[in-house]
């Protein structure tokens, strides 16, 4: 079998394979782009690998204001900047409301 090397970036993967044709062999190498999803409030977003705080930032909101829970556990505020979003994390964003 003949020997393949690739430069694959970061945040890529690739998948190599032989395919039989006839008599023919032909070789395809396939590189694609690894995504990571974030759904917050029922959307998906690629926010895998950002803080509780650079999502809610990036979604413009205000984390006084706001409470976060992620896969069915409240997130405390002070942990908003230590807590990392994985791949498949299910996240819920709350807004406080006043009223009278």
């Amino acid at each position: 079998m003949d020997e393949v090397t690739a430069d694959i970036p970061d945040g890529m993967s690739a998948v190599f394979f032989r395919v039989a044709s006839d008599t023919l062999f032909k070789s395809i190498l396939i590189i694609r782009r690894n995504i990571y999803m974030v759904k917050v409030n029922g959307e998906s977003y690629d926010f895998a690998g950002l803080t509780v705080l650079e999502m809610l930032e990036k979604l413009d909101f205000f984390a006084e204001r706001i409470a976060v829970e992620i896969n069915l556990e409240i997130v405390p505020k002070a942990s908003y900047s230590a807590t990392t979003l994985k791949d498949e994390d299910t996240v819920e964003v709350v807004s406080f409301v006043g009223g009278g």
